[in-house]
């Protein structure tokens, strides 16, 4: 294996990125699954005389661990994100909140629940085309999830929510159907809490009065009071008749 970006040592390389993913918040459970898999990475490069992380010790450890040991679809998935991290603070790339796949699908680790909840909006009649749609955003959460060493729905927290939220492209639509799915987890006994209440909230925003509104109600106000002519005298704005 011949070694194509040297990051200087491990201890180095390993505390810049869980100080990073301390920073930003990542739980004490995610930390302890990011430094088993970074405590796995380290061994495998050691043993094969790699004293220094690379980009190709990464891809090489993926080959080898997927190849060797056959894990789930979400622990590669999870590996993965930790590679990629790993790459970035080698690059000392600026930090990435959510590396999202290219091709976004649910976790196998949540399938049946994500299955369970579209069968449920079927069965209260919304259109195949909203669930379609719903689906998108219902997947935004759970890849996030999984991406951050996250596989069981009772493991969720508000600050997962958040998280997950300030990362969608639309927020509007991800409000909803999270807070939709969230709803239905909590219902049939997925978790034991209603976190529906932690999903942000997005306002449409409202168009400004204009200045002849302004105008028209303040005349309404005050066409009883005894200066209205005295406010009509000097007004630059013709009565409505």
């Amino acid at each position: 294996m011949n070694q194509q970006t040297s990051s200087g040592n491990w201890d180095e390389l390993r505390n810049k990125l869980l100080d990073q993913l301390k920073n930003h918040h990542f739980n004490a459970s995610t930390l302890t699954n990011y430094r088993q898999a970074l405590s796995r990475i380290e061994k495998f490069a050691l043993a094969h005389k790699e004293s220094d992380y690379s980009e190709n010790v990464g891809k090489h450890y993926i080959d080898e661990w997927v190849s060797r040991v056959r894990p789930k679809p979400a622990s590669i998935r999870f590996i993965k994100v930790v590679i990629h991290r790993l790459n970035d603070t080698l690059r000392e790339t600026s930090f990435i909140r959510h590396h999202v796949s290219e091709t976004l699908s649910c976790p196998d680790c949540f399938a049946k629940q994500a299955d369970l909840y579209f069968d449920y909006m079927r069965l209260r009649g919304v259109k195949e085309s909203t669930i379609q749609q719903r689906k998108r955003y219902c997947f935004d959460l759970l890849e996030f999830l999984a991406s951050s060493g996250l596989y069981a729905l009772n493991e969720i927290n508000p600050r997962h929510i958040y998280d997950a939220f300030s990362q969608s492209n639309s927020k509007a639509n991800f409000s909803t159907t999270v807070s939709s799915f969230l709803k239905f987890i909590y219902k049939h006994g997925y978790h034991s809490v209603d976190l529906s209440g932690f999903v942000p909230k997005t306002r449409r925003p409202q168009p400004l009065p204009s200045v002849f509104t302004i105008f028209l109600a303040l005349l309404t106000f005050v066409k009883a009071k005894p200066f209205f002519p005295f406010l009509i005298k000097f007004s630059i704005f013709p009565l409505p008749q």
